[in-house]
């Protein structure tokens, strides 16, 4: 495990970055499934917590036993947030398909919306350092993949949501990542079989869905197929610490919204093409 000496280097400048904001900020750590943002986001809140920098982490268990929800959040907003979660994120209901994917997308974009704006922004505007695991990209790529959704449809659902200052996206062979996850929900293997070719289907085409929609946030792009959790770790964690140090310390960016490009963008090069080996990373 990664102790916070490994980043003595940083610290300083990091500290003078939080001293000079009158807010904190928003990162936020994307990927397809099995890239490793569960383990990452985790790692970044502790290392920051043990430099005394406020942080804490956001994810679907917000507000449960498991990650509860700090004072600054009303407990009205954790119970809906709570309320909503089992229909929302499951278990799906054996005639899920008897309701329209526009249906899902919108109870969906009320979640995320309800994070956005009564969770992460006061978080935010209270000096937290707030670390997003699986923001609402993922499901803008896998909506983006139904054609019976239109891409504008989808951009304006999440487009009230607050801009992340920082997002770090995830990408793994997703031959890797089956090999990490081990087993994997209808969900992750794009509802199409649970073989795991399938799997390995649906997540490649998730990889370029994602990098399809950041073709214009430039996110930190780190590849963790051949990365320990340690290097994703340091790499990650210098890019936060760019983050708090040259991006504005105001709330300019709390309400601007972040929605697909107006034309897909397919790539042209595999998305597992610039894989970092551990001895690239600068001691």
């Amino acid at each position: 495990m990664t102790t916070l000496g490994a980043f003595r280097d940083v610290l300083p400048t990091l500290q003078m970055a939080l001293d000079r904001r009158q807010y904190g900020i928003e990162f936020v750590v994307e990927g397809v499934d099995g890239s490793g943002k569960t383990t990452l986001t985790h790692d970044l809140v502790r290392i920051l917590a043990e430099s005394g920098v406020p942080a804490i982490l956001v994810n679907k268990q917000f507000g449960t036993d498991g990650n509860p929800a700090p004072p600054l959040i009303p407990q009205c907003v954790v119970d809906r947030l709570l309320a909503l979660y089992p229909v929302v994120w499951g278990p799906f209901p054996a005639n899920r398909s008897s309701w329209s994917e526009k249906h899902w997308l919108f109870i969906i974009g009320s979640w995320f919306s309800l994070l956005s704006e009564n969770v992460i922004a006061p978080l935010v505007s209270a000096g937290y350092v707030v670390v997003v695991d699986n923001a609402h990209y993922k499901t803008m790529a896998r909506y983006y993949l139904k054609p019976q959704v239109s891409e504008s449809l989808i951009a304006s659902v999440f487009s009230g949501l607050r801009r992340p200052e920082g997002i770090c996206l995830l990408e793994v062979d997703p031959a890797v990542a089956l090999n990490r996850k081990g087993e994997f929900s209808l969900v992750e293997a794009g509802f199409q079989s649970t073989d795991n070719l399938s799997f390995i289907h649906h997540q490649a085409e998730l990889a370029v869905a994602l990098r399809s929609i950041f073709s214009h946030n430039h996110p930190e792009i780190i590849n963790t197929t051949t990365l320990s959790s340690d290097t994703v770790l340091k790499l990650a964690f210098h890019y936060l610490a760019h983050t708090l140090t040259y991006t504005g310390a105001d709330e300019s960016t709390m309400t601007q919204g972040q929605g697909l490009p107006s034309e897909p963008n397919p790539l042209g090069e595999s998305p597992f093409a610039h894989s970092m080996d551990e001895g690239e990373l600068a001691p």
